[in-house]
């Protein structure tokens, strides 16, 4: 619980405005709740990030705790902590492959890809992306009918933001914006960037990448 309220406390700006202290008192209640009673092994390491997305679209506590643990579930079946450093070597090595310019633009302000993309893996977006924008690409992990067209599209997700914004990357100029623009990215049309997702994974599978 203490590690819950110092999470809450250093919380990404996207959601600070959503977080009232009744929201967070709910956010310790269902953290300790789900860690009391999970029967996995691992869990991700900073629950509070995962959490608000649910409080802030649910009525009842009740029902943010329920989808709360679907989402872990998922998130432990297909993408378990031990495995972040494969995905993220994974993820690097597309990004590089496929976006040559965007990674040439970050080395020479000396930007590293463990700052930006570790967490953008490993919390599905939650700390980057705009509220209503996180809300819609979850809904499309828990919607879909395999986690090939759900949560484990993500890696593609987050190829295709980086598509979208491979512009605005090379043209700035400085580290700090660099990393302000990773870290707090801009409204994006979501249903396009699913679209995309899907049909840069279409082509990794094609070139035989992974």
């Amino acid at each position: 619980l203490r590690r819950v309220k110092v999470e809450l406390r250093n919380y990404s700006s996207q959601w600070e405005g959503e977080l009232d202290a009744k929201r967070r008192q709910m956010i310790e209640r269902i953290s300790v709740c789900f860690l009391s009673h999970t029967t996995f092994a691992q869990f991700p390491p900073s629950i509070a990030h995962l959490l608000p997305p649910f409080i802030v679209c649910t009525q009842e506590e009740s029902d943010a705790f329920y989808c709360f643990q679907g989402m872990m579930v998922r998130m432990l079946l297909h993408m378990p902590e031990d495995k972040l450093n494969l995905r993220v070597a994974q993820f690097v090595m597309l990004f590089k492959t496929i976006y040559p310019e965007i990674n040439v633009a970050l080395e020479e302000e000396e930007v590293e890809v463990n700052e930006w993309a570790v967490s953008w893996l490993r919390y599905l977006l939650c700390r980057e992306l705009a509220p209503d924008c996180l809300l819609r690409l979850w809904d499309t992990y828990f919607a879909a009918e395999s986690p090939d067209d759900g949560i484990l599209l993500h890696t593609y997700i987050c190829l295709a933001i980086l598509d979208n914004l491979q512009g605005t990357i090379i043209e700035l100029s400085e580290r700090s914006e660099m990393l302000s623009l990773l870290h707090h990215l801009p409204v994006m049309d979501m249903d396009q960037i699913i679209t995309q997702a899907q049909s840069i994974r279409d082509e990794v599978y094609a070139r035989n990448l992974l």
